[in-house]
């Protein structure tokens, strides 16, 4: 414990020691420049860091921009030359069968594709190559529709043989088309190349920007940090000095000697403190650029991933289309007689392009989802309706494989908030997939309630049940836990995936409950109106 002199003595005491030593004491300060540069030149670096950041991330905002007018160039190309293809593939099947079944597709054909040209034209840009491709491309649409036009009506008034004879002529002006479409798609393509080029250049610019700015932010920082432990050098030897001339006050010298030796401890906390914040800080950075890099490698993977299923979906189904044409042409006898057996191999090929069908389809939604590229359509559902159109597509699927179908009908009243498209497709995904995996002489059951606000569609089956750590794994992509070389699947184990992601995008979802060797069920919840 110190006794502490009041402080006029202190002064007094303090004056005869410098008056008989002669050794006046001197406080070193910091030059007022050093003290601006400390204050002032972080916050002045920071703030250019913030500038230059900014300035690249609009740069990469402008660029990403570029890069979906693009794609949305090569969806609308792609789009608008399989309206094209469709309504072709229509009419000849048409011509060969006299079936106006097949004309479905190109009703509506024409005008929605002019509608994709009208949106490709707007996303062209002044360019005079590409305005004169798309006047080719006006012109060869217009004309190629009117030749369509032109053979159903010789079909329906002159007969097939008159109007079998515009064929050859029609898949002319077809190929024209495509290759004024493959010019376009080409061009598109570079463009998209180019631009993903200059994104990535952009992303690399940024993180350079925030990595370096980072970096030379921490080297300021040690330097100020240098200029401060340097005025504490500087007054731990002025307090050295005044230690050295208090030598002879016995109590002001051990008095100060100790204040010394405590802001000397004080100083060496503060500095080993400092120097663990600044470990931790580096250690935090490095984490930091790990995370972003892993984070960018993963969005690209999966951007990656989603546009090749997409593409992939979208390249196969043009050839399974005309693949379907000629097999319809075919079993039509129109390059001769078919015989009964030849027939039934036609029938087996149908079966086969229907099933590949279903699994691209399947992708291409998996796809989309995935992508977020899904609209919903959300409305009033009258569920009565929907599950009536449901259980009469899926009732000869059930009575083909011996298994008995029963559907309650839903109160007419019941009406649900959903989008109806998605709604039948997620019920006809969970109906087919009981009867799958129902034996003959099961029972596929579907009905529908309303509870506290909600809809809840319920599909059971007596069926072979799930196991209990199985229940979630079914909702996996491409997972099919019952598939086995005696019980093989035509899909790819996606309608549970994807009809799980519908229910949510419309605000529902779809739960299982099931019982090994008893049966499942697996409901589908909707927000009631």
């Amino acid at each position: 414990m110190f006794r502490r002199r009041p402080l006029g003595a202190e002064c007094v005491v303090g004056s005869v020691y410098h008056s008989r030593f002669q050794m006046p004491i001197s406080f070193p300060r910091t030059p007022l420049r050093r003290q601006i540069t400390i204050a002032i030149v972080p916050a002045l670096f920071t703030l250019c860091v913030m500038a230059a950041s900014s300035f690249v991330f609009r740069g990469s905002v402008q660029t990403r921009q570029a890069v979906e007018h693009t794609r949305d160039i090569l969806e609308t190309s792609s789009g608008l030359l399989q309206r094209a293809v469709d309504a072709e593939t229509g009419v000849r099947a048409y011509i060969v069968t006299d079936d106006t079944l097949f004309l479905q597709p190109y009703n509506g054909a024409q005008a929605d594709a002019h509608a994709r040209f009208a949106r490709l034209d707007s996303l062209t840009g002044p360019n005079p190559e590409r305005r004169q491709r798309l006047a080719a491309l006006e012109a060869a649409l217009t004309e190629r529709f009117a030749m369509l036009q032109t053979q159903i009506l010789i079909r329906k008034t002159q007969g097939f043989e008159v109007a079998a004879t515009t064929l050859s002529a029609g898949k002319e002006k077809m190929d024209s088309l495509r290759r004024i479409m493959a010019a376009i798609d080409a061009d598109a393509r570079d463009q998209l190349v180019r631009r993903d080029a200059r994104e990535q250049n952009n992303r690399r610019l940024t993180s350079t920007v925030i990595v370096v700015g980072g970096l030379l932010a921490v080297l300021i920082s040690l330097l100020a940090n240098r200029m401060l432990a340097r005025n504490i050098m500087q007054l731990n030897e002025a307090n050295a000095e005044l230690a050295t001339q208090a030598e002879q006050l016995e109590e002001q010298a051990a008095e100060l000697e100790t204040q010394a030796g405590e802001l000397e401890a004080s100083a060496t906390e503060l500095e080993a403190a400092n120097v663990e914040l600044e470990e931790q800080s580096t250690e935090l950075e490095e984490q930091r650029d790990v995370a972003q890099i892993a984070r960018v490698n993963a969005e690209q993977a999966n951007a990656a991933k989603s546009r090749f299923l997409s593409t992939m979906s979208h390249e196969l189904r043009t050839p399974l289309n005309a693949v379907t044409g000629y097999i319809d042409l075919m079993d039509a006898g129109v390059h001769g007689p078919v015989t009964d057996l030849q027939r039934e191999d036609i029938r087996r090929i149908k079966r086969a392009v229907s099933q590949l069908t279903s699994v691209i389809n399947d992708i291409l939604n998996f796809a989309k989802l995935e992508a977020g590229e899904v609209r919903y359509s959300m409305g009033s559902v009258h569920m009565h309706e929907a599950l009536g159109n449901a259980s009469t597509l899926m009732e000869p699927q059930a009575q083909a494989k011996g298994v008995r179908f029963e559907y309650a009908s839903c109160d007419p009243s019941l009406i649900a908030f959903a989008d109806r498209e998605r709604v039948q497709q997620v019920v006809l995904n969970l109906l087919s997939n009981a009867v799958k995996y129902t034996e003959p002489g099961g029972v596929v059951r579907l009905h529908c309630a309303a509870n506290d606000g909600m809809v809840y569609v319920t599909v059971s089956d007596t069926g072979r049940g799930i196991s209990g750590h199985d229940m979630e794994r079914i909702f996996d992509p491409f997972v099919q836990l019952l598939v086995s070389a005696h019980s093989p699947s035509d899909g790819v184990g996606l309608g549970l995936a994807i009809g799980r992601e519908l229910a949510r995008g419309m605000g529902g979802d779809i739960t299982v409950r099931s019982t090994m060797g008893i049966g499942s069920e697996f409901q589908l919840s909707l927000r009631a109106l």
